[in-house]
């Protein structure tokens, strides 16, 4: 696998644009082998004998093999790995957004435990709760440079990284024009962040090969919906002779739409 090394010229595009990645609830309790969802009597209803979906078939179906379909879970880690790595070397910020559910959170935390058969996932301070060990080696690495002052862990209590979090802050304050998404669960917290940061009115994109739901019909209804209405689905990731690479038009895409900064505009009178 090879990492794309963004030019200079593009970094210095980037910087323009005010890019930043959204990366969302990578945790154990939705992803990892012996996680809550990984139990399928524990699993909500919705995503129960679901199909995993995989870019790689050409867009068709295949069924998971046993409760997940762990190659597509492997396959959708690393890319995101990959393209963490990218938004780094391009100085891009990240936002790592985790969710915490109980019921002490709210009436929407107590739906979500109604839907499970014990209890919601996620829940404080548990191991459910923690970032994947694949994205925790990248977020906290023992060698690797990076500016922590561009990166920060958010928790969130519902579907949604900006109600009652300091997202908005964190873009706000770097002057954020377009942020890029991946994650799990691709119809749910993916799509409401998303949906959310564009109302914000920053532009949106959702890379489709660095997302991933259990429910396949849901995460491709989500996605039409929101290349219709909010923002842009693109994939983050070339392969070229069995080798993966960030595409250099990751965090591009909406640079021509978005050549001159408009979020942040003030008056001249």
């Amino acid at each position: 696998m090879a990492i794309c090394v963004l030019s200079q010229e593009y970094q210095d595009e980037l910087r323009e644009l005010r890019a930043a990645l959204l990366v969302v609830d990578l945790q154990n309790d939705f992803l990892a082998e012996g996680g809550l969802y990984c139990n399928e009597n524990e699993r909500p209803s919705r995503v129960r004998s679901s199909l995993a979906f995989d870019p790689r078939d050409g867009g068709g179906k295949r069924k998971a093999e046993g409760p997940y379909d762990p190659s597509r879970i492997h396959f959708v880690v690393e890319n995101i790995k990959l393209l963490i790595k990218a938004a780094r070397s391009a100085a891009v910020p990240i936002a790592y957004i985790t969710a915490e559910y109980g019921p002490a959170y709210g009436i929407m935390n107590r739906r979500l435990l109604k839907n499970t058969r014990v209890s919601a996932p996620c829940r404080p301070s548990t191991w459910g709760a923690c970032l994947i060990d694949p994205i925790c080696d990248v977020v906290y690495p023992e060698s690797e440079e990076y500016n922590p002052a561009d990166e920060i862990v958010i928790r969130k209590h519902t579907y949604d990284g900006f109600l009652k979090t300091e997202l908005l802050e964190f873009l706000e304050r770097r002057q954020i024009e377009v942020v890029v998404v991946a994650g799990a669960e691709t119809n749910v917290c993916v799509m409401r962040t998303a949906e959310t940061a564009a109302l914000h009115q920053f532009g949106t994109v959702i890379l489709n090969d660095c997302v991933w739901s259990h429910a396949d019909g849901l995460a491709k209804s989500a996605l039409k919906n929101f290349k219709e209405a909010y923002g842009w689905v693109r994939p983050a990731i070339d392969v070229k002779d069995s080798a993966r690479s960030v595409s250099p038009d990751a965090f591009r895409y909406t640079l021509d739409w978005f050549r001159k900064p408009q979020r942040y505009k003030t008056s001249t009178r």
